[in-house]
């Protein structure tokens, strides 16, 4: 069975997503969490395109994705189940546009000062993975094209200062790693005023995309991975790569947060054939599946409930990302062939749910004393320098 299993759905009407809402409230601007599915091509042996295949439809008119139904389905008659998300990326698209849907927009507001978080959800063998942290020239994901788009502004600006500083972590059977100083001792603890944070992990600085690179490269090769038989190269554990933006050059000091998460996929345990220590992986892999699930169904019920962010590593990890402070888009990667169609409607009925959790982000920030002074002193000169011009002629 899947890992998700929501007690409730939301309902969207045809052609609509959920209303964000532009009031201001709890000192943060009122939005929601943002979704983008993406569709990919048939990449297995098995898997073929073609009439009666294919678990998915959409419409990009009316921005509909429609579910199917099977041949054998006693049901089919009954009109196809619907769901809207606010992009659809279908199995034709390219990385730039899972970019510019899901990755810029989330890495500006970081840059501006916010928490934001991308992150990839779906099956094993989806997509993710590609999606956010393919290398591979002309294929790059999220991750790379981040880092150029976050070094490219930098060096534009003329006026502002950014600081660049990357930390990456792994959640294996419920245990987390650095995957920067895989020998230390890491822990998951809680700030009052920061919130959530790694306590002992290595925080690298990067000028240069190139810089950037080299770290995620050493992250990589830290991963846990392994072959199953619906991926060659499957992620056996969830990776949360962070980096962390300080802007100084104005009157305040921002402290952007960007969290890229890549988390490991769902599998049912007889479809993906794993067994012994790959069977603990699995299973460890659905529990912190699960409890992301009921976190993100309490958070979007708006009900005081608290969600149960401490009942695994994953979600206390994610927290600060996640927990409605921060700008968040979320990737649902899905294989649209009838063979898949069980962990698809999975998939897509968590994105759904997860189009209802309020976010509340403001700009993290901290007045520059010193800066303040001196723009107010300049001010000040610009409005004396009439005077003291006709004092002269005088």
């Amino acid at each position: 069975t899947g890992p998700i299993r929501s007690r409730s759905r939301p309902q969207a009407s045809a052609g609509m997503a959920p209303k964000r809402s532009s009031s201001v409230k709890g000192g943060g601007e009122e939005d929601r969490v943002r979704v983008v599915v993406r569709i990919r091509p048939p990449v297995r042996k098995d898997e073929k395109f073609g009439e009666g295949s294919e678990s998915l439809q959409y419409d990009k008119e009316r921005n509909l994705l429609f579910l199917l139904a099977k041949e054998d389905d006693k049901e089919k008659s009954a009109d196809p189940k619907q769901f809207v998300f606010d992009r659809v990326l279908w199995k034709d698209s390219q990385q730039a546009d899972a970019w510019d849907a899901a990755g810029m927009p989330v890495v500006n507001a970081v840059m501006q000062g916010y928490t934001g978080c991308v992150m990839c959800y779906g099956q094993t063998g989806a997509g993710k993975s590609f999606t956010l942290a393919n290398e591979s020239a002309g294929q790059e994901g999220v991750m790379i094209r981040a880092f150029h788009h976050i070094f490219d502004t930098a060096a534009a600006e003329r006026e502002l200062k950014y600081e660049v500083s990357i930390s990456y972590q792994q959640i294996y059977l419920d245990s987390i790693t650095d995957l920067l100083n895989p020998g230390g001792t890491v822990e998951i603890r809680e700030d009052p005023k920061s919130g959530v944070y790694v306590d002992g992990a290595k925080w690298m600085p990067a000028t240069t995309v190139q810089d950037a690179l080299k770290i995620l490269g050493k992250g990589n090769s830290n991963r846990a991975t392994a072959s199953t038989k619906m991926n060659s190269a499957s992620s056996r554990s969830h990776a949360a790569l962070i980096v962390r933006i300080t802007t100084t050059g104005g009157v305040r000091t921002l402290s952007g947060m960007l969290y890229l998460v890549d988390l490991a996929g769902s599998e049912r345990i007889k479809k993906s054939g794993v067994e012994g220590a790959g069977l603990d992986e699995a299973k460890a892999i659905n529990q912190s599946l699960t409890t992301l699930g009921r976190c993100i169904e309490v958070l979007a019920s708006n009900k005081k409930e608290k969600p149960p962010f401490r009942e695994s590593k994953l979600t206390r990890l994610l927290s600060n990302a996640i927990g409605g402070g921060a700008k968040t888009t979320l990737i649902i990667c899905c294989a649209p062939t009838m063979t898949d169609q069980q962990e698809t409607v999975g998939s897509l009925d968590f994105g759904q749910q997860a189009m209802n959790v309020v976010v509340r982000a403001k700009v993290n920030a901290s007045t520059d004393y010193g800066s303040l002074t001196a723009s107010l002193l300049s001010q000040r000169d610009m409005k004396q320098k009439p005077i003291r011009e006709m004092e002269a002629r005088v």
